[in-house]
């Protein structure tokens, strides 16, 4: 599946992010004889970029659409029926272009075209957004992965990048698990980088929620790889979030901690979690601990650890440790370099 690096909204394209009640309904449902809008709580999304003479286009189409004029193409999907243009469906989404014109092993000349493994809620979203430029968005998640799955199988940019933005903005220790397995799942690298970003500035929180047991592997590296993860305890939460994250699932997750402890600067605990540390038989048991172990002895007897400043492991993590950090790397630089600060 092509990954999607969608941006966030430009100012050009409006979003309504409060709730709204949703329509009585869909412009789609009132043209092609389907059921109205899921009841719930929504949000719409409005792609205003295009303006002048091209809105004024779409809206006569999508009137044309309302009223079954000059339609003819109709879009079965799990039982429901929808009267639509071909050249719109074509022009807005690649997906269809390729199914409507024999790309896809379908008949050209088929007046009925059926599309399978879609949510025919978020399919009927999907299609009134081709025609209106107004995506309503459901605020369950469930209904935000249907959306999501439809606008990246049809494979309209636009509709991701409105889901993307709309999941990185509701963003909490809760759903951030799920959201991260979305994000992947979809390829959807902006979504992914907004959780990551969230995880680090965020950890205390996360780190402690229900989400947080969710997030896959390789995203947990990226964030503990990271300098500037945020933390009230030091080191002390990291170690302790790891263990949490490994023990939720200790059968499959046991092998983890190959990639895990080394991201993991046990340089920088303190005295009383090096007692956890060997209180905790799951580290202590592990191969890679002993080496860890002898490390971090050479750190902390090292009276030169200018030796350390280019491996990330013996480096303090969080935005004004880092900062204490190079300002006293960049003394010792000028000290050896005979160079004078002012």
């Amino acid at each position: 599946m092509a990954a999607f690096d969608a941006p966030m909204p430009s100012a050009k394209r409006k979003r309504v992010s409060e709730p709204v009640s949703p329509p009585s309904e869909t412009s789609a449902a009132a043209g092609a004889g389907v059921d109205s809008t899921p009841a719930g709580r929504v949000c719409i999304w409005e792609d205003t970029e295009s303006g002048g003479t091209s809105h004024e286009l779409r809206a006569e189409l999508h009137k044309q659409q309302q009223a079954g004029t000059l339609c003819d193409v109709i879009l079965a999907v799990d039982g429901r029926r929808l009267q639509a243009h071909r050249t719109v469906l074509a022009a807005a989404s690649p997906y269809l272009r390729a199914l409507l014109t024999g790309g896809l092993e379908a008949d050209a000349a088929q007046e009925e075209v059926t599309i399978n493994d879609l949510d025919v809620d978020a399919f009927v979203a999907v299609f009134d957004f081709m025609y209106s430029g107004k995506l309503i968005l459901p605020t369950g998640r469930s209904a935000l992965r249907n959306l999501l799955h439809a606008g990246s199988m049809l494979q309209l940019n636009t509709v991701v990048e409105a889901c993307c933005s709309y999941l990185a903005a509701r963003l909490d220790e809760d759903n951030v698990g799920d959201i991260a397995l979305m994000a992947r799942h979809f390829a959807c690298v902006a979504l992914s980088a907004e959780v990551e970003t969230f995880v680090c500035r965020q950890f205390d929180k996360v780190s402690a929620g229900d989400g947080f047991l969710q997030l896959p592997l390789d995203l947990l590296c990226k964030v503990l790889a990271r300098p500037d993860v945020c933390t009230s305890n030091g080191e002390q939460t990291v170690l302790c979030a790891v263990l949490r994250w490994v023990k939720h699932d200790l059968t499959t997750r046991k092998s983890a901690l190959d990639q895990l402890l080394p991201v993991i600067r046990f340089s920088q605990l303190k005295g009383d979690s090096w007692a956890q540390v060997q209180a905790e038989q799951l580290l202590m048991r592990h191969a890679l601990t002993p080496s860890i172990f002898a490390d971090c002895m050479r750190f902390t007897t090292s009276e030169d650890k200018s030796a350390f400043a280019s491996i990330a492991a013996f480096q303090p993590r969080g935005l004004t440790h880092l900062l204490r950090w190079h300002s006293t790397r960049r003394s010792q630089d000028a000290v050896v370099n005979g160079s004078v600060l002012t």
